[in-house]
């Protein structure tokens, strides 16, 4: 069996990738529909998206090896448009990225309030379809039966909002502490505890319906393609100890923390602190994601 053409860098792209185009759609959303009370979510959401989709697009100019040897082989990309899909692509994470790029800028110097929701309105089109190429790009890949599914770009798309719900709430925390000059409403946040406490529970609210809704997808997309080579090894095969962790602490225990948040009365300190375990083992489970099915559809 020969080795898998496509590794973990492109697996961190996809996985970076997919989550720069969710966290911008909860920081856009959050802004437009959330007031003042998503503020910090809003903000959080459009930072860390600009972050993630520079680092995916840093690892897959790591995979292609290329900028030593062709250094503008990369602009080849965007001629082949609309007919290639890659070249498609191009042009859609292109774009998304100078749309989180601008908003950041008006977010960071507080600009024109209505530019900035002009551009957040395009950039949620934008960060949902970076987050469904993420899965078109593979679904297009010719002899590769277990990415032909329809469900794997409804999956990538579930999981690119549901890791960029988590990315924004996580970056959160980091950026009131290690950045806090950045943007000082992140440490005025949370010197309002009740505040504090009261927007991570009903974010972890929110956050089942996207986790209940990718394990519906995972099972549509697992049974689409059960007779492949690439189902057996995530079901039971070399790849399922890592798929069964994507399931279990990407999406189950989160159900979980986030349903007992629901039902039962938990302190502020408890529910903050579990709020940010619990979608960091989302982002843990996003990532794994990516890989068992890149590698799941190589073999």
């Amino acid at each position: 069996m020969s080795e898998p053409v496509w590794g973990i860098l492109i697996a961190a792209y996809l996985f970076l990738g997919g989550m720069a185009g969710g966290a911008y759609v909860i920081g856009a959303w959050s802004d437009l529909f959330g007031k003042d009370r998503y503020k910090v979510l809003a903000k959080s959401g459009v930072y860390t998206s600009l972050i993630s989709i520079l680092a995916g697009l840093i690892f897959l100019i790591l995979d292609l090896k290329r900028l030593t040897v062709a250094p503008f082989s990369v602009l080849n990309a965007y001629i082949h448009f609309p007919v290639s899909i890659m070249s498609v692509g191009t042009w859609i994470i292109s774009a998304f990225t100078i749309i989180s790029l601008s908003t950041t800028i008006i977010w960071l110097m507080n600009g024109n309030r209505l530019l900035r929701k002009f551009l957040e309105i395009l950039g949620i089109v934008l960060g949902f379809s970076t987050t469904a190429y993420t899965g078109i790009l593979l679904s297009y890949a010719r002899g590769r039966p277990f990415w032909s599914s329809p469900f794997l770009p409804w999956l990538f798309t579930v999981s690119g909002i549901l890791t960029g719900l988590g990315l924004a709430v996580v970056g959160i925390p980091i950026i009131a502490k290690i950045m806090p000059r950045l943007d000082r409403s992140f440490p005025e946040f949370f010197e309002q505890r009740s505040e504090v406490s009261q927007m991570f529970k009903s974010i972890e609210e929110y956050s089942i319906v996207p986790t209940l809704l990718e394990i519906i997808v995972v099972a549509l997309f697992i049974g689409t393609v059960w007779s492949t080579n690439g189902s057996f090894a995530l079901i039971l095969g070399n790849l399922s100890t890592l798929f069964w962790m994507y399931l279990v602490i990407g999406l189950l225990v989160h159900l979980a923390l986030s349903l007992y948040s629901h039902i039962k009365s938990v302190e502020e300190n408890t529910i903050v602190f579990g709020s940010l375990v619990s979608f960091i083992l989302v982002l843990i489970g996003g990532f794994i994601l990516r890989y068992v099915v890149l590698i799941a559809g190589q073999l």
